[in-house]
């Protein structure tokens, strides 16, 4: 109950401010954290890499291409082996074909990713991981 010459608590316009602006700023917060497009984050907020991007790095890490190599596409395409997946890549006029091993979907886990192999665009292998 309100006391005696005081708004009841609900009718306070500075209460009803301040709810307002609290909830204005989850819903522009939830716009941009859960649109389409955003990255996707693991639980320390990092973003998490696309498949592709994360074949490019470990192709870096390995020294197969030089680490000014980008990626022709962020999409990868189907091999017709099992879980097989190729990115292509570009550096200057070259061009390569980074084959991975996907072993499960987050891309953030270095062991669910392996990198296979890596050719040049004529076919040419840079790298051939060793069974």
């Amino acid at each position: 109950m309100a006391e005696p010459g005081k708004a009841p608590l609900i009718r306070n316009p500075l209460v009803l401010g301040g709810a307002a602006a609290v909830i204005a700023a989850a819903a522009v917060g939830g716009y941009f954290l859960f649109k389409p497009g955003a990255p996707k984050l693991d639980a320390h907020g990092k973003p998490i890499p696309s498949l592709c991007e994360a074949a490019l790095v470990r192709a870096v890490d390995y020294g197969v291409v030089e680490g000014d190599t980008k990626l022709a596409s962020t999409e990868a395409t189907a091999s017709q082996t099992g879980n097989r997946m190729i990115c292509k890549a570009k550096l200057g006029g070259e061009d390569y074909a980074l084959t991975v091993d996907v072993a499960c979907d987050d891309m953030s886990n270095d062991k669910c990713l392996k990198l296979y192999s890596v050719t040049d665009a004529a076919g040419n292998s840079l790298f051939q991981r060793q069974m």
